[in-house]
């Protein structure tokens, strides 16, 4: 990432209500935009968020799985399966 931010020249990779996730085609770097802030990677670091964030939403997706299992078990009366 050699260029300033101002020199980049960005182009939008992808686009919500939430994130704009863009690419500098000269330094190659990702931009990602989420409200007032912006966060910049290279290749690498942007692959090893991508999987962070991966195993926390699986993680998560399992935690909250488990608790309204748990929530569920909670509300049987004693006795039933």
């Amino acid at each position: 990432m050699g260029k300033k931010p101002e020199e980049c020249r960005m182009h939008t990779l992808a686009r919500s209500g939430t994130a704009h996730i863009q690419r500098c085609v000269h330094c190659n770097c990702i931009a990602l935009h989420v409200g007032p802030v912006t966060l910049r990677f290279d290749d690498s670091a942007a692959e090893s968020l991508w999987n962070t964030l991966g195993q926390a939403l699986t993680r998560l997706e399992r935690e909250l799985s488990g608790e309204a299992t748990h929530a569920l078990a909670s509300l049987k009366p004693h006795g039933t399966a």
